[in-house]
């Protein structure tokens, strides 16, 4: 139970640094430890934005759906 209450407590912090300008969505999945797809869907349920123009979002989106 610890360590669910501190996990949460760390994603959001992140969707908090995220949602601030203060932290990256590539480099907000590498702290969660998960994919930027896994890491989009959490700022989506979370009724975050996204930063659509961001350059790690970007080339996620062209390595899946090409250029």
């Amino acid at each position: 139970m610890l360590k669910e209450f501190i996990e949460d407590g760390l994603r959001q912090r992140v969707i908090r640094l995220y949602g601030e300008g203060k932290l990256s969505a590539g480099r907000g999945a590498e702290v969660l430890g998960v994919s930027l797809r896994e890491f989009l869907e959490l700022l989506e349920r979370e009724c975050v934005a996204v930063n659509w123009d961001s350059e790690g979002v970007r080339d996620y989106l062209k390595s899946k759906y090409g250029e």
